[in-house]
């Protein structure tokens, strides 16, 4: 799934601002698309605002694009999709029955740190066997 973290470099490198953000403030938070949960920084709004902005992103175990993408896929028992930002109002007019969809807060956090733990040991085991 590491076309899911290619294709969240590819977007992000083509800096174009957020047509989401209005006065800094993302209006689709709650619905926000993967590639934006993908990338936890420090910082405000102002940097999907203004590309010049340097934010520091947090260090994560794993990519969470991919960890996002498996966990979707799992839940909706369905292939992994990557939508490009400006696709997505389109996407979403497209795919309105999915919104629509309800699964248990609790399974998800649990089925999250799950997939979360196996990447990172998975990782962790091939640094080691030099695989890298």
């Amino acid at each position: 799934m590491s076309f899911l973290s290619d294709l969240s470099r590819w977007y992000v490198g083509l800096g174009v601002s957020c047509p989401f953000l209005s006065e800094n403030i993302c209006t689709i938070y709650e619905n926000r698309p993967s590639a934006c949960r993908d990338h936890f920084v420090y910082g405000g709004g102002i940097a999907c605002a203004d590309t010049d902005v340097v934010t520091e992103p947090v260090k994560m175990p794993v990519p969470m694009v991919e960890v996002l993408g498996q966990l979707a896929g799992e839940f909706e028992d369905s292939e992994v999709e990557a939508v490009i930002l400006p696709l997505t109002p389109v996407w979403c007019e497209q795919n309105v029955e999915r919104s629509q969809r309800r699964w248990s807060g609790k399974a998800m956090a649990e089925r999250f740190v799950e997939i979360v733990k196996a990447r990172a040991d998975n990782s962790v085991r091939t640094v080691l066997s030099g695989q890298v």
